[in-house]
């Protein structure tokens, strides 16, 4: 009993030590924000659907059938597309991709890459609920400050990380329009 709660304790702080990194991370890109601070850029419904628009047009014309999912930098979903003869699976795990570059600003494969470096300060953050740590998720990173992400399922990682970052782009440049930002 004292030897499975010390494990257990032991992963808490391995996990707590893992989202001080990720914070350590997201802290430096803020520092390097070109975003004005009366800006505080979020994702529109009109971004987001450019950015489900985008991934389809990449995976249709790749003969790729996705589930998309954008999230805000909460971690809730702001939209969503299954294409045709997608499986619950595929969903639930673009579902995941999304939540872990919205809530993490950093790519799913490049958390991944971190958390399995031998040595890694973020060891045992794989266990973590709401984490996919496979190529497919990309942070949307507006300015240089993390305002979701997006999450692509379907075909390979490598297939599901090109779309997500054709919907992450799509989305930047529906934003980066003046009118999306209360501007004329």
């Amino acid at each position: 009993s004292n030897k499975l709660k010390t494990s257990v304790q032991a992963q808490y702080r391995r996990v707590i030590l893992a989202f001080a990194c990720a914070a350590s991370i997201a802290g430096q890109q803020a520092l390097h924000s070109h975003a004005s601070p009366d800006v505080r850029p979020y994702l529109t419904a009109e971004s987001a659907a450019a950015g489900l628009d985008a991934c389809q047009a990449v995976a249709a014309e790749n003969s790729w059938n996705m589930a998309i999912a954008v999230f805000d930098r909460a971690g809730r979903i702001v939209a969503f597309k299954r294409m045709d003869d997608v499986f619950q699976k595929q969903i639930e795990v673009a579902m995941l991709k999304a939540e872990t570059a919205a809530t993490t600003p950093l790519s799913s494969k490049r958390l991944g890459d971190l958390v399995f470096a031998e040595d890694s300060a973020l060891a045992g953050i794989e266990h973590a609920p709401g984490l996919m740590l496979i190529e497919g998720g990309e942070p949307i990173l507006f300015f240089d400050q993390a305002i979701g992400g997006v999450g692509v399922s379907g075909s390979s990682p490598e297939n599901d990380g090109t779309c997500a970052r054709a919907a992450a782009s799509a989305i930047i440049a529906v934003l980066e329009r003046p009118h999306e930002r209360g501007q004329k």
